[in-house]
């Protein structure tokens, strides 16, 4: 039955060109604009390559130092990092971060080109996933004796050697001679906390000995990722922060320590900058969902004339089913299934149009210009909401017009009357 209804709609295609372009176009219109949104919140919360562990990731970003009235807000610096943070044992992994953008040189040529380097510890390769193309990330060793180490993005690399094939050669940042251990596969700026295109152990650089003079130590320029072992430690890990926390403060002389912020997951971070209420998750998936479903009815009702209009040019051959016994539920049945077709095209087509869209729409979107990688966004729950999405649709835009027909008397419909 579902094949024979298919075959018919395929005929109402053919014979009704024009009405089934914009039907189809209406409905590729409608799933690329919500697929866009659904892209959007994909990147941004979603897990991928390097931060594929997002879900269990916690974050602190700024830290908050009061004398005498005074208050600073700021980075963290290493001596917090190494008091407060480092020792955690609720945590599996604690990785510290600062990020500039700064030019470098060759032994034999100036790069004239500044790239974005970022200073991290060992513990950042445990946190994010990167791909290595060649050789490793610089070891617990090389950090600690402050060897001068990096890994460099494939782009780099080849931007500077033409070739990913550079293990052991050196560039000069900051007058001081760098030998690269490993290089990456590129990442996208979207990946927030793992983003760079150079690496390198943060104990090379002056960042370890940056201290905020009047604020006795605390400000610095680092963030701090923690990853848990499982999401349901996140409170244990805040518990502990808080109390290691205390205990730094009350090391200081009259200086009151805090994160402003909080510890945030990766969520929180994104959407709102501070800790959710313990309803607001919900309150926002509710809204999410009342924004899609607006976005479903808008062009629904629009469609379901464009499909009133295939119903009328039938109705002489509904009436006659009818009359040889078929119940209002088959009839309905049979338009919904064969409109399905048409939703099938247009919502394909819109999951297409959605990544163009995605694409010139990004720099809006992201405030930034970050590359749109297809393992990022093109994941199997990605096309079962497309395809929930056009189910939707179809059911919006159907229904209507199908059951205005099957309770249309038998005889009018046969006389093709209004």
């Amino acid at each position: 039955m579902i094949k024979q209804n298919f075959k018919q709609a395929w005929m109402l295609i053919r014979t009704n060109p024009l009405v089934s372009i914009i039907s189809i176009a209406g409905t590729a219109l409608s799933i690329a604009t919500i697929m866009v949104i659904v892209f959007f919140f994909q990147i941004r919360l979603g897990g991928f390559a390097p931060e594929s562990h997002r879900d269990r990731m916690l974050q602190i970003s700024m830290v908050r130092a009061e004398v005498d009235g005074s208050t600073n807000n700021s980075g963290l610096s290493y001596e917090v990092v190494k008091e407060v943070l480092y020792p955690l044992e609720t945590a599996q992994v604690v990785t510290a971060m600062y990020s500039h953008t700064s030019s470098i040189s060759l032994p034999e040529r100036k790069v004239y080109k500044e790239y974005v380097i970022k200073g991290t510890d060992t513990g950042f390769w445990e946190v994010f996933d990167f791909k290595f193309l060649a050789g490793a990330p610089f070891s617990v060793p090389d950090f600690e004796s402050g060897l001068m180490r990096a890994v460099v993005s494939e782009s780099t690399a080849r931007e500077l050697y033409n070739s990913t094939n550079v293990v052991g050669k050196v560039f000069i940042f900051d007058f001081i001679e760098y030998t690269i251990c490993g290089v990456v596969k590129d990442i996208s700026e979207a990946a927030t906390k793992a983003y760079a295109e150079i690496w390198i152990p943060y104990s090379t650089t002056g960042a370890m000995q940056y201290a905020g003079g009047f604020y006795q130590g605390v400000p610095g320029p680092f963030q701090v990722v923690i990853l848990a072992k499982e999401k349901k430690d996140f409170d244990r890990i805040r518990e502990e922060v808080n109390q290691r926390v205390a205990v730094y403060s009350s090391t200081k002389n009259e200086c009151e320590v805090s994160f402003p912020h909080g510890i945030l997951t990766h969520a929180e971070a994104n959407l709102w900058g501070n800790p959710l209420k313990a309803d607001s998750s919900k309150d926002l998936l509710l809204r999410g969902m009342y924004l899609i479903l607006f976005m479903l009815l808008i062009p629904a009702l629009n469609l379901s004339g464009v499909t009133q209009a295939f119903i009328q040019q039938r109705k002489s051959e509904l009436g006659l089913r009818k009359s040889f016994g078929a119940t209002w539920q088959v009839l309905i049945r049979q338009i919904v299934n064969e409109n399905m077709l048409i939703s099938l095209i247009g919502g394909l087509m819109g999951l297409f149009f959605s990544l163009f869209l995605l694409h010139i729409c990004k720099t809006f979107l992201f405030s930034s210009n970050p590359a749109i990688q297809l393992h990022m966004i093109l994941k199997p729950g990605v096309f079962l909401l497309a395809l929930l999405f056009t189910v939707l649709l179809n059911l919006l835009s159907s229904l209507i017009p199908a059951l205005r027909i099957s309770r249309q008397p038998i005889v009018e419909a046969i006389k093709e009357q209004e």
